[in-house]
């Protein structure tokens, strides 16, 4: 089984357009190219929130579903991206960020693979290294794509994913960097640097030294500052509200 997590806005909807118009497969969610009615079983199953399973098993975490013979993919954005975009600024809403996060590092499967946003966005090469480690089969007609095909579609396929995109997520807003795909910040610029800290303490407190590591090229200039007990506090305070 593989098993794909990501928070919500981290690029798994490019991935599985890609997966699609290359492999002739079908992935789990909203219809992208390939529809619900076309008989096929989505290849992998995918997972907002690790903790809350994914379908069509939402019984038990994924943590529980996971064995050493299963293959796991984690897609991540910039952790103030996603708590902005994704999360909305609502720390109860960043839960399934950080379950994600725990769920890739300790979960039973040999084979892990992290993919990061702004990478798989920007460089064919690595949307290939992640379309080559889930290692799908593609249908009768169609191929694995090299790295050459891959770089002279990218600017089109980026083109009609982005179109597809704000069809199926008009209700989100759709995309709100359509005409700046590369520009990694975009959304948090409506945090104040307080703010910025903030976020980075919360995760500091939820996630251990191995798991803070999948976070380390989002760390920001200086690190994490060090606090007194009442900033402490109001963070425990606006985490809970």
């Amino acid at each position: 089984m593989i098993f794909v997590v990501s928070a919500p806005r981290s690029g798994l909807n490019w991935l599985r357009f890609c997966m699609e118009h290359y492999l002739g497969v079908k992935t789990p969610g909203k219809d992208v190219l390939i529809k619900a009615d076309c008989g096929l079983e989505p290849v992998f199953r995918r997972a907002h929130n690790a903790r809350k399973g994914a379908k069509p098993d939402k019984s038990k975490p994924l943590l529980a579903q996971t064995g050493p013979e299963d293959k796991v993919l984690i897609l991540l954005r910039d952790p103030l991206e996603t708590f902005v975009r994704a999360a909305e600024k609502n720390y109860k809403e960043y839960r399934g960020f950080i379950e994600n996060i725990r769920y890739f590092s300790d979960c039973a499967a040999r084979q892990k693979h992290a993919a990061y946003y702004e990478d798989m966005t920007a460089r064919p090469a690595v949307m290939l290294e992640t379309i080559n480690f889930l290692d799908v089969v593609p249908l009768p007609g169609h191929a694995q794509p090299s790295l050459e095909q891959l770089t002279a579609d990218w600017a089109k396929l980026g083109d009609m994913s982005r179109g597809s995109y704000e069809v199926r997520q008009a209700h989100g807003g759709g995309s709100m960097t359509k005409d700046r795909p590369t520009d990694f910040q975009f959304h948090q610029q409506t945090l104040s640097e307080a703010e910025k800290q903030q976020v980075w303490r919360h995760l500091r407190r939820e996630l251990n030294e191995k798991q803070m590591a999948l976070l380390a090229r989002y760390m920001p200039q200086g690190g994490i500052r060090k606090v007194g007990p009442v900033t402490r506090i109001g963070d425990m305070i606006r985490t809970f509200s």
